[in-house]
């Protein structure tokens, strides 16, 4: 079996005469010797983008320990955290905003999205022709949540009956 070229491993070297350890540190900072330990108490950075914290043997995100700070108690059951810059490393006070449920927190998000595209956080975005328009103009299907033009829904429609 072939050794790793670093420290005689003897784990498969699939790149650069180097194992995957190696390598991935070699790609990551320039030197397979290199590692990066956070000092304790610093956290981990989750794969989403925030930060994490172990507390009392559970996981904590960190924005979410920031907002229970600011309330001065844990978060109530079914709560998010949202970050009003879309900044998911800004945890500063001012940038969260607790919303009292997943609905909440996701409608923070569609409003902002429609003020983005069209200067009015009312408006709506047809699922179909993916333009924003007033709700009064638009039909919304419960079932799926879907938001749609009547007219863009009977376009698709006679397109599907056609084909």
């Amino acid at each position: 079996m072939i050794q790793c070229s670093v420290c005689a491993c003897d784990v498969p070297i699939p790149r650069r005469g180097m194992c995957s350890t190696h390598y991935r540190r070699f790609m990551r900072h320039g030197d397979p010797h290199k590692r990066l330990i956070a000092p304790v108490g610093a956290g981990t950075r989750h794969n989403s983008g925030y930060w994490m914290f172990e507390i009392d043997g559970r996981s904590v995100l960190r924005h979410v320990l920031v907002a229970e700070k600011a309330i001065g108690k844990r978060l109530p059951l079914g709560a998010e955290v949202h970050h009003v810059d879309r900044d998911r490393s800004n945890d500063s006070p001012t940038n969260l905003v607790i919303c009292p449920s997943k609905e909440y927190h996701t409608l923070l998000h569609i409003r902002t999205a429609a003020l983005e595209a069209c200067g009015n956080a009312n408006w709506r975005k047809c699922h179909i022709c993916k333009q924003y328009d007033d709700p009064e103009r638009l039909r919304f299907y419960e079932p799926s949540g879907l938001v749609r033009h009547f007219e863009c829904w009977q376009r698709q429609y006679r397109k599907r009956r056609a084909a």
